[in-house]
């Protein structure tokens, strides 16, 4: 139950700061950073195991009426195992989009910096984007899944037109 209330309070705070985040720095980098190691202290990263493992352990150790109360909670189970795999995930795109502003700043191509998700939220970016980027990635999406072996990597050359600026 305190591994619940933890894991609720560490989604909140990193949710919170990560709504609010606006620029990216070293102090900034280092807070994602620490969110990430206490969600996967956590189980973030196999939210679905732990807490399945947990209510089996729970069905032996109770009697059958408690087991049928269980189940009645199993939506909210799989609730909060939904908030802690998005989390960590956004956590993740958070720390690459630092990393790829850092680079882009290297490159000479500090401009592009404005398009990365450095709240970690590229999902909302592709949905106020529109029509057409959320069928790129969707597009994209189905051919690196549709491969029959792993890929350890990828890369897609993206153009933007903006008001006729390409």
């Amino acid at each position: 139950m305190q591994n619940d209330i933890d894991s609720i309070e560490v989604i909140k705070e990193a949710n919170d700061f990560l709504d609010n985040l606006k620029i990216t720095n070293e102090q900034n980098m280092q807070t994602v950073l620490q969110f990430r190691s206490k969600m996967i202290e956590l189980g973030f990263a196999v939210p679905f195991k732990t807490l399945f493992a947990k209510m089996a352990q729970e069905y032996i150790e109770d009697s059958e009426q408690e087991s049928q109360d269980i189940k009645k909670h199993l939506k909210e189970i799989r609730y909060l195992a939904f908030l802690k795999k998005s989390t960590l995930n956004r956590a993740r795109v958070s720390i690459a989009s630092h990393k790829i502003y850092k680079a882009f700043e290297e490159f000479g191509v500090e401009h592009l910096n404005t398009y990365l998700p450095i709240e970690g939220d590229y999902k909302k970016r592709i949905i106020d984007t529109g029509e057409y980027a959320a069928d790129a990635y969707r597009t994209l999406l189905s051919m690196f899944e549709n491969r029959q072996y792993k890929i350890g990597g990828a890369s897609a050359l993206i153009s933007f037109e903006k008001d006729g600026i390409k």
